[in-house]
C-alpha cells in the first residue's frame, strides 16, 4: 500500500502546533491538500510540512474548491471550527473519505445522528478527536471502574482550571456570534467523551451558573448531568483563573471507594482511595491496550490520529473514539447549552466557583439538596436525541 494522502481542513496553530509534529512520525503518511480561507494559515502549513516530509501539497481556500479540483486523497482531516464541521464530513463521506474530526464533533445533535448514519451506511469511519480515552491514566480509572473496584456509582465530579480565556482571546472561541464560542461549548467536550467511555448515560441537563467576559462568551461555568437512577455528574470550569497553571481533577465516587484522576501541568495520575488509603493505580495495562491501537507515543496531545492512521491502512479493527461517542457528547453538550438559556447574563462569580470547589472537595457525592440555592440559574432540561 503506497503512502496514506490526507486532506487537511483547516490550517490554524492547532494543525501547524500539534498535527503535523505528529503525523511526521508517520512515514507513510503525507498531506495533499491544505484547505482554509487564510493564505498565511496555508503558507505556513505548507511550509512546515515541506520541512517535516519534503512533500509539496495543493492549497485550496474552501471545501467547494477542493471538491473541484478532484485532487486525490484517502482520507480527510477536519481542524476547523465546529459550525463547518457537518457540511465538510458530510462531503467527505459522499466522496467515500474516512474523516478525523477534531472535538466539539458537530453543534447540534440532529446532525450527528445524520452523520452516523452515513458513516455506518456506507461502512466509512469516522473517529473523533477527543483524547482522553487514550491518555493512560485516565484510561487506567476507567478501566478500575469498570471492574467494579469501587462498587456502585454514587457519582462523579469533573474539575478543570486553565487560563481559556487568555489562550482563545481573539480566536473564533471567543466570538459571541459564533455558535461553537465559550468555554462550555469549546472544552466540555473532553469530558462529555470521558462520561461516555465512563458508561455515564444521562436523561437530565441542569446549568448552574456561567461568569461572561468583556466579549460577551462564558470563561466559567457549572453544571449537572443526572441519569435515570438520579446519579449525578457534577462539572466545575474555572477558565480565567488568575495564574496559568493548569488542573484537572475526575472523581468516580464508588459505595466502596473512589477513583481519582488528577492532571497538573502535563503530568497525570489515577488513584484508587479506599478505607483512608491512597493507591496509585498502575498505568502498564493502559499502556498496552493504548499501544495497540497503533499509538506508540502515549504522551502525544492528539494520539488519536495514530489510531485513524491504523484503522483506515486496515491494521486496526478498533476506532478508538467512534462516531457514536460523538452523538452521546454532542447530545450532552447540546442539553447543558440549552438548559443555560439564550440569555448572555452573569449568574456566577468566583466565590460562588470557589464554593462548588468546596463541594467537590469536602462531599462523598452530589445531590440535589446540596445545590438547591443555585437552581434558580437554569432550567432542569429532559435530553432529548431527535
Amino acid at each position: 500500500m503506497g503512502p496514506i494522502k490526507l486532506a487537511y481542513f483547516g490550517a490554524g496553530g492547532f494543525s501547524q502546533r500539534q498535527h503535523l509534529p505528529e503525523l511526521g512520525k508517520q512515514a507513510e503518511v503525507e498531506v495533499a491538500a491544505v484547505i482554509d480561507p487564510s493564505v498565511e494559515n496555508r503558507s505556513n502549513f505548507s511550509l512546515i510540512h515541506s520541512e517535516i516530509k519534503a512533500k509539496k501539497l495543493k492549497e485550496f481556500y474552501s471545501l467547494d474548491d477542493f471538491l473541484r479540483s478532484g485532487t486525490d486523497v484517502d482520507a480527510g482531516v477536519i481542524v476547523t471550527p465546529a459550525d463547518s464541521h457537518f457540511e465538510i464530513v458530510s462531503a467527505l463521506l459522499r466522496a467515500k473519505k474516512p474523516c478525523y474530526v477534531e472535538k466539539p464533533f458537530m453543534l447540534k445533535i440532529t446532525d450527528a445522528l445524520l452523520i452516523e448514519d452515513y458513516s455506518s451506511g456506507l461502512k466509512i469511519p469516522v473517529m473523533v478527536g477527543a483524547n482522553r480515552c487514550v491518555f493512560p491514566s485516565y484510561r487506567a480509572a476507567a478501566n478500575m471502574f469498570k471492574s467494579d473496584a469501587i462498587g456502585g456509582l454514587l457519582g462523579i465530579s469533573m474539575y478543570y482550571k486553565h487560563n481559556w480565556e487568555g489562550n482563545t482571546a481573539g480566536n473564533w472561541r471567543q466570538d459571541p456570534n459564533h455558535p461553537a464560542s465559550g468555554l462550555l461549548m469549546d472544552h466540555f467536550a473532553h469530558y462529555a467523551h470521558y462520561l461516555v467511555n465512563l458508561g455515564f448515560k444521562p436523561g437530565e441537563a441542569r446549568h448552574l451558573g456561567s461568569k461572561y467576559n468583556q466579549a460577551g462568551v462564558d470563561v466559567d461555568t457549572c453544571f449537572y448531568l443526572k441519569d435515570n437512577q438520579g446519579k449525578m455528574a457534577f462539572i466545575v470550569m474555572d477558565g480565567s483563573p488568575s495564574d496559568n497553571k493548569r488542573e484537572e481533577e475526575i472523581i468516580i465516587y464508588g459505595t466502596n471507594g473512589r477513583i481519582r484522576v488528577l492532571s497538573e501541568n502535563g503530568g497525570s495520575a489515577a488513584y484508587l482511595e479506599q478505607n483512608g488509603k491512597s493507591v496509585r493505580i498502575d498505568n502498564s495495562q493502559a499502556v498496552g491496550e493504548i499501544k495497540s491501537l497503533g499509538i506508540d507515543d502515549v504522551q502525544s496531545h492528539p494520539a488519536l490520529l495514530h489510531n485513524f492512521i491504523s484503522v483506515i491502512r486496515g491494521e486496526n479493527v478498533i476506532n478508538a473514539s467512534p462516531v457514536s461517542d460523538g452523538v452521546n457528547a454532542t447530545y450532552m453538550i447540546q442539553g447543558v447549552a440549552e438548559s443555560r438559556g439564550k440569555d448572555r447574563i452573569d449568574t456566577l462569580n468566583k466565590t460562588e466557583l470557589n464554593y462548588f470547589r468546596q463541594i467537590l472537595n469536602n462531599k462523598r457525592w452530589l445531590n440535589e439538596d446540596t445545590l438547591q440555592e443555585f437552581y434558580k440559574n437554569g432550567e432542569r432540561i429532559t435530553l432529548n436525541r431527535t
